[in-house]
């Protein structure tokens, strides 16, 4: 009995794996696509983009789990560099990343936040204040472009095929 249990823990583990680098994909998948919808909305004309109701500021809305395991400074730059379409204060930086899985064991993540944000400003010019609130540089953009690029590299595409979860 204990032996049928080990293969059918073993079976349930390969499913598992499979599920996991599928939504993986997916997640990148949806990466993808929330940068051309930000890339488009960039090309319109102001007058033409979708306006946000009574007039609040369009914020990006991160797909839950987007920045789980990114350092903040990576997450800052995919936020600036694919998501935001507007400049970003502090805070809504601070809410969006926590809105796209980021978590902090720190009495204050948006003080973590301006912390990391300073850094980047000071010695690496990634991203610049600008009286709106952040944006980010081409310094900024080269970076996230490089960072992405490697971990791209190191995502594999894959797919669940119906023979390997019938063994």
């Amino acid at each position: 009995m204990k032996e049928k249990t080990m293969a059918n823990l073993d079976q349930y583990r390969a499913v598992l794996d499979d599920l996991m680098k599928q939504r993986n994909l997916l997640q990148f998948k949806m990466g993808e696509i929330d940068a051309a919808v930000v890339a488009l909305r960039r090309l319109m004309p102001e007058e033409e983009s979708p306006r946000a109701k009574d007039s609040q500021q369009v914020l990006p809305m991160a797909s839950n789990g987007r920045y789980t395991g990114m350092s903040t400074r990576w997450a800052i730059l995919a936020l600036l560099s694919e998501d935001a379409i507007v400049p970003m204060t502090t805070g809504q930086i601070a809410e969006a990343l926590q809105a796209g899985g980021m978590t902090s064991g720190g009495k204050s993540f948006a003080a973590n936040v301006s912390a990391v944000l300073s850094g980047m400003k000071g010695e690496k010019q990634e991203v610049i204040a600008s009286p709106d609130g952040w944006i980010i540089s081409e310094k900024g953009k080269d970076a996230w472009a490089h960072i992405k690029a490697s971990r791209n590299r190191n995502a594999m595409p894959f797919q669940i095929l119906p023979e390997a979860i019938v063994q």
